[in-house]
């Protein structure tokens, strides 16, 4: 996820960096910006609804339909009997609450430690220096578009650098050291 995020905002910069010597670029921009999206859309509309929410919702049918085009046939019930185990724990499994949250000792303290990160994360900045870099470095001297642009694609190119370095630190290494 977050080497999506990175990887689309040095993207952004590289859009934006061809689009500097166009009139409106800003509206070409944004404009650009939007082309993904509604690619997506469109995509979605020929996807098969989910077999599990299918299944969940007493439509059996539907579901072995949508998952006899994922899965080979000799596979397909293996497929079936998990989903319906899955069903059936789900049923037997009790709903939490939003008070479950602050009752519950672990939970809370999961919570806490989650929400304490993204606070710390937030209070970092480091989306206020991704978000405004071309404006920062034209405050800092560098008047023109494209050159605040063009410096602000290499602090963008360190930051999915520096993903990518994570990453595969995390794969050989593990997450705890």
């Amino acid at each position: 996820n977050v080497l999506m995020i990175t990887g689309g905002q040095f993207l952004s910069y590289l859009v934006n960096l061809a689009f500097t010597e166009v009139p409106g670029t800003w509206r070409w921009m944004l404009g650009v910006s939007g082309v993904p999206a509604l690619i997506q859309f469109f995509c979605m509309l020929f996807l098969p609804e989910s077999p599990r929410w299918l299944y969940l919702k007493q439509d059996k049918a539907k579901a072995v339909a949508v998952l006899s085009k994922i899965y080979d046939p000799y596979r397909l019930e293996d497929e079936v009997d998990l989903l319906a185990a899955g069903a059936e724990e789900e049923r037997l499994r009790p709903k939490p609450g939003v008070w479950d949250v602050f009752r519950n000792k672990e939970i809370r303290l999961a919570f806490l430690v989650g929400g304490g990160l993204q606070a710390c994360q937030q209070f970092t900045g480091i989306n206020t220096v991704m978000y405004y870099s071309p404006t920062i470095v034209q405050m800092a001297g560098f008047h023109s578009n494209q050159l605040a642009l063009q410096l602000s694609l290499i602090v963008a190119a360190l930051n999915a650098a520096g993903t990518i370095a994570g990453i595969y630190l995390i794969d050989h290494m593990g997450r705890r050291p």
